[in-house]
């Protein structure tokens, strides 16, 4: 038994004796679970109630599985829980916080098998091959702190000595120069339909547009696939399809352009294409000498690291000799099960996530990885440190703007310590929610991109998320759930769901949303515990600024007012909407409200020093600026530079 009362925090472990698979999800060992008194639960598992998809959607669900569809979602107890779960945050009696995460080591990984009221985990391979060494389990961490318990628990399981070296926290890795800018991506408005003539086209007119959009991604539709029955959606080549673009990459690169896209990114699937790779394929010898048949069809890498190599090298090879910067690799969830059936499906999937990564390190200047939400990948990212976190963004559909919309934070406290959370393409031109998704991207700290057609931009939701030059404001950490919504249904509750993410200039921006499912009116409060809260999962040494006891002024951007925050600020909300605030504190008589025609107006500049008399600010661009002095805004015109507001020049 694993006794989660015995200890704050640990991982626990199965013994190094000989284990042989006992089903087809080659499962080793079952260990019951004792918790502490448990209040409330959030389980993160594929395909739940309220996925998007609708109930055949839901009966999707598999053990390992996800690929973009892991929810958290609000439980009472285990016996709503279905099998495979891999991350849990329990809310328990004592007004504490516990913190689950199964492990992943080199050659098993562990989830969730609850029993009826009982928590049980498995220990498994998705393989037939028996296993013969020490093997991780269960990590966890209780902490007063949600956010604490999360940040604690990841620490615990990547320093492990049986997970060491596979994957790193996200304050270790290095945050790509290109994802700090503004882009957009040919999917959701072009789909599979894409050619050299479509986006060429679409690039002249991005540089010919008013708006500094900086990066270009190149989406699905371009691959040479099978379209043979038996063989469907299987990779037949690596290059574009020659039909479609009879000169290559040449006519888009020629768009690159100093004053407009300077940086060109490249869809690939992880797993070749869709239906893997084929067997009769135009890769070469060479290449198909690194392959191997899977019982799911088609082809994968060998289970083997230099094999698996050798196939993202070249994989990789092709988008930076077509002249792209950046990759979004997709569909990496599930090359666990692509590899299920084979000798262990842990160690072939491990192999291809390091394998990509070491690859993309050496070829490329960024990757987006998509339809990675399966137990291996986070795991593994050893480099890389943007992952998309929820299902596909879909335009003009209000009830997938919900559930995107809560997927996307939610899925931040599991997916938050190791990486930035993209929340996806969007478009501007949304009808139903073409401003929240805006606010969202702005949020998350990740790459934004459009995905509209050019023509149909929407200027005034796209011009607050970046500056003059494309450069995006960015808060300190990824927004997340605030505690009271962590374990809120934000669909069959009557609450809001609320989420927040720490500024510069000791900041916060909150996000107040009402995502009810049929909609009802839900009522809402922001207070200084708000502004406590909203350090999230900022690094350690940095959350003190948050906690400091300042006064408060509350910015309500819609609406563009300010107020003092000096208790309870309540507020109803009547649809699906949001109400998107600002907070600061007021230091020596000032605060800091910043840039107004922005989303993150506080980032707008930098406080250098604060006095009773003088606020010192550095100001990247010409631009307007709002400050609070004495119970009042003011606006003030200010260029670039150094620049010192006088209380007493105040007017």
């Amino acid at each position: 038994m694993i006794d989660l009362t015995a200890a704050r925090e640990n991982v626990s472990t199965l013994s190094g004796q000989k284990r042989t698979p006992a089903d087809r999800n080659g499962a080793l060992a079952q260990m019951p679970v004792k918790c502490p008194q448990i209040r409330s639960i959030c389980h993160y598992a594929a395909y739940q109630r309220h996925d998007p998809g609708g109930e055949e959607a839901q009966k999707s669900q598999s053990i390992g599985g996800g690929a973009n569809r892991v929810q958290g979602l609000k439980i009472s107890d285990w016996s709503e829980a279905g099998e495979g779960g891999l991350f849990a945050v329990l809310e328990l009696e004592s007004d504490e916080w516990l913190v689950l995460l199964p492990m992943v080591g080199r050659r098993s990984f562990t989830w969730f098998a609850p029993e009826g009221n009982e928590l049980t985990v498995k220990v498994g391979t998705l393989g037939t091959e028996s296993v013969e060494a020490e093997l991780p389990v269960l990590a966890w961490s209780c902490s007063d702190s949600v956010y604490t318990a999360v940040k604690n628990v990841w620490r615990l399981a990547l320093t492990h000595p049986l997970a060491e070296g596979m994957g790193r926290l996200r304050e270790e890795k290095t945050y790509p120069e290109i994802f700090e800018y503004l882009g957009w991506c040919s999917w959701e408005q072009y789909k599979g339909e894409i050619s050299s003539d479509v986006l060429v086209n679409a690039a002249e007119k991005i540089n010919g547009s008013e708006l500094p959009i900086r990066f270009f991604l190149v989406d699905d539709g371009y691959l040479c696939y099978s379209k043979e029955e038996g063989e469907g959606n299987q990779l037949v080549a690596l290059g574009p399809d020659p039909e479609t673009f009879p000169d290559g990459w040449r006519p888009l690169m020629e768009q690159r352009s100093d004053r407009g896209i300077r940086w060109f990114g490249l869809w690939q699937n992880f797993n070749g294409y869709w239906g893997r790779i084929a067997r009769n394929n135009r890769l070469g010898e060479h290449l198909n000498s690194y392959l191997m048949d899977v019982p799911a069809g088609g082809q994968m890498p060998k289970p083997e690291l230099p094999d698996a190599v050798a196939w993202y090298e070249a994989m990789l090879g092709v988008a930076r000799e077509g002249g792209f910067d950046f990759v979004k690799v997709d569909n990496e969830a599930n090359a666990l099960h692509n590899y299920q059936g084979t000798a262990n499906a842990v160690k072939a999937t491990t192999s291809c996530c390091q394998a990509f990564e070491r690859a993309a390190a050496a070829q490329v200047n960024g990757v987006i990885n998509c339809m990675a939400h399966g137990p291996i990948n986070p795991f593994n990212n050893s480099l890389s440190v943007v992952t998309r976190c929820s299902e596909d963004y879909k335009v003009n559909d209000e009830w997938k703007a919900k559930t995107h919309l809560h997927n996307s934070y939610q899925n931040m406290l599991w997916l938050g310590p190791v990486v930035w959370g993209d929340h996806d393409m969007f478009h501007s031109s949304d009808t139903f929610a073409g401003r929240m998704m805006a606010v969202s991207k702005a949020m998350s700290g990740a790459p934004v991109y459009l995905s509209d057609a050019p023509d149909d931009f929407n200027t005034d939701i796209i011009r607050p998320l970046c500056d003059n030059a494309g450069r995006l404001y960015r808060p300190l950490a990824p927004a997340v759930p605030l505690p009271e919504s962590v374990t809120v249904d934000p669909f069959e509750d009557e609450a809001p769901y609320m989420v927040a993410a720490p500024l510069s200039n000791e900041a916060a921006a909150v996000v107040v949303y009402n995502l009810t499912e049929p909609t009802c009116p839900v009522e809402a409060q922001v207070g200084p515990g708000t502004y406590r809260d909203a350090v999230g999962l900022l690094n350690p040494e940095r959350t003190q600024c948050l906690q400091e006891p300042h006064k408060l002024v509350i910015y309500d951007w819609y609406n563009g007012k300010a107020h003092s925050l000096e208790e309870l600020w309540q507020f109803r909300l009547n649809t699906f909407e949001d109400r998107f605030l600002l907070l600061s504190p007021v230091i020596s008589g000032w605060a800091f409200i910043g840039r107004t025609d922005k989303y993150l107006s506080p980032a707008g500049a930098e406080v250098l020093d604060i006095s009773e008399d003088v606020l010192t600010l550095d100001v990247p661009e010409p631009c307007r600026l709002t400050v609070w002095r004495e119970g009042r805004t003011y606006e003030l015109e200010t260029g670039k530079g150094i620049r010192r507001i006088k209380a007493g020049e105040l007017e």
